[in-house]
């Protein structure tokens, strides 16, 4: 069994050298001098590489699935955490805006100790922005919409 192919006759090839033999009747001026790799094992070796270039994209294909279900969900505790924390700010607001009231209550509601409009604006502030956020569940709209009740009538008696 033969492990080459015979070469044909007349054909050029480059000498360990650097010079090359010449065929009769090619010119000398323009030599052509090593060719490179026949097309069929460059063919080949594209082949053998996309090959494994597609295995290793199917073998991390799943992992970029479980990834991106990851991204989502902790792209979903980070809104959570932020309506905590506006939640947060509101239960203390609403905490400094008790005690103020129930200092004034305590006093006999005299008009010099009345609460300062400031706690009241900044409350309803941070009431307004929880309510506005669309990810705001609706149980909590509806609690949202009775403090400004509660607040009144605390003041009013």
């Amino acid at each position: 069994m033969q492990k080459k192919r015979p070469r044909r006759t007349g054909k050029q090839t480059a000498t360990a050298g650097g010079s090359q033999r010449m065929t009769p009747g090619t010119p000398s001026a323009a030599p052509a001098v090593g060719k490179g790799r026949p097309t069929h094992v460059r063919n080949r070796l594209v082949i053998a590489v996309a090959v494994v270039a597609a295995a290793v994209a199917g073998a991390g294909a799943p992992s970029v699935v479980s990834a991106s279900g990851q991204v989502r969900e902790a792209q979903d505790l980070v809104t959570l955490a932020g309506q905590t924390e506006d939640a947060l700010a509101l239960a203390h607001a609403l905490a400094d805006e008790r005690d103020e009231v129930t200092s004034y209550l305590a006093a006999g509601r005299p008009k010099s100790q009345a609460p300062s409009e400031q706690h009241s604006t900044r409350v309803d502030r941070q009431v307004e922005e929880l309510r506005s956020n669309g990810g705001t569940p609706a149980w909590l709209r509806k609690k949202l919409d009775g403090i400004a009740t509660v607040r009144r009538t605390a003041l009013t008696g």
